[in-house]
């Protein structure tokens, strides 16, 4: 059986919103997600180790929220198909991302510090963050995931934006 995951992260990789922000967007995001409120909930930290925090309104949910030390790569599981310069649109191959990827970070995809590389194809000097990728995933400090979620319209975004305070990258896992 396989799993799908909706996922929304800030675009700035080391954006993390205020505590009282994170919870009203965990609200949101799960009525969002599942297209129903959440019953009454007090958020419980589920794991706080090597620089994350997992917290969840209950153990059970299928529904988390991430607070990283420093960036991390969210992934999209099996649905990423290529990678592309912003700049001149030239394809990437995954060859060269993933020793990008290696440079950039310091424990196996997470911990990421710096991400900016030269692209070959240009020369230009862009951020792993900024890189076209067909099926969106990114770089965050804050995440918030629900299990089978459905994808949120461009008001919905919207909405959490608002309540974030700043601008929002959707990525949609398949594993």
């Amino acid at each position: 059986m396989s799993d799908n995951y909706l996922r929304i992260i800030p675009i700035n990789p080391d954006f993390v919103p205020t505590e009282e922000a994170q919870i009203d967007a965990y609200r949101q995001f799960g009525c969002l997600a599942y297209g129903k409120p959440l019953p009454e909930f007090h958020l419980q930290t589920i794991s706080d180790k090597d620089g994350e925090l997992v917290r969840a309104g209950h153990r059970d949910w299928c529904l988390l929220m991430r607070v990283f030390d420093q960036p991390h790569f969210i992934d999209n599981g099996c649905n990423l198909e290529r990678v592309s310069c912003p700049l001149c649109g030239a394809l990437l191959t995954f060859e060269f991302w993933h020793e990008e990827l290696d440079k950039a970070s310091n424990h196996h995809f997470t911990h990421f510090t710096d991400l900016r590389c030269t692209l070959a194809c240009c020369g230009a000097s862009v951020s792993l963050n900024d890189l076209d990728y067909e099926w969106p995933v990114g770089f965050a400090r804050f995440e918030l995931e629900a299990l089978e979620g459905r994808r949120l319209v461009s008001e919905e975004i919207s909405q959490l934006e608002q309540i974030i305070g700043c601008s929002l990258r959707q990525i949609m896992a398949h594993y």
